[in-house]
């Protein structure tokens, strides 16, 4: 609760310096706090529940946000590079921690996410292939339809409506 009374508290000086800064990172407090209150969820879960016993918390709590970023930011146009500068390491700690623990490095694990995506757009709506390729995060559509292909066996085009 004070948490919250200090964003409204913040958000009543618009022209104080870094006042945006600071409402950006004050939200993001009380998302985090939010998201730890729940149940069964991977972030509750990263201090406290660790799937294998040689890996450390911070290595899990790692690849829990990775995770969640890839989750939340597959439609975008990523790289490892990215993904790895978002949460603040590199981008070969980031993929050979995320291998160890997962099983697949993160890429693969963006094109699994993008392709289940996209085959279920294409099963459910009436949109190009072109529209599914934008929509799950792929520039080229051409690019899109050979990893599409390369994924499932068959073309975007030939997937059941």
């Amino acid at each position: 609760m004070a948490n919250a009374q200090r964003i409204v508290a913040e958000s009543q000086r618009p022209t104080v310096f870094g006042h945006a800064l600071l409402i950006q990172a004050m939200v993001i407090e009380q998302l985090c706090w939010l998201l730890r209150s729940l149940p069964e969820n991977s972030v509750s879960n990263d201090y406290t529940e660790l799937h294998q016993g040689n890996v450390s918390r911070d290595q899990q709590a790692l690849v829990n946000a990775a995770t969640y970023y890839l989750d939340v930011h597959y439609n975008e146009d990523l790289t490892l590079g990215t993904v790895a500068a978002s949460l603040h390491v590199s981008a070969a700690y980031l993929s050979r921690t995320f291998k160890a623990i997962q099983g697949e490095t993160p890429i693969s694990y963006l094109t699994r996410l993008r392709m289940q995506r996209a085959k279920q757009l294409l099963m459910q709506e009436a949109i190009t292939v072109r529209q599914v390729a934008h929509a799950v995060g792929y520039q080229d559509p051409y690019y899109f339809s050979k990893v599409f292909k390369r994924y499932f066996g068959a073309a975007p085009t030939l997937i059941e409506r």
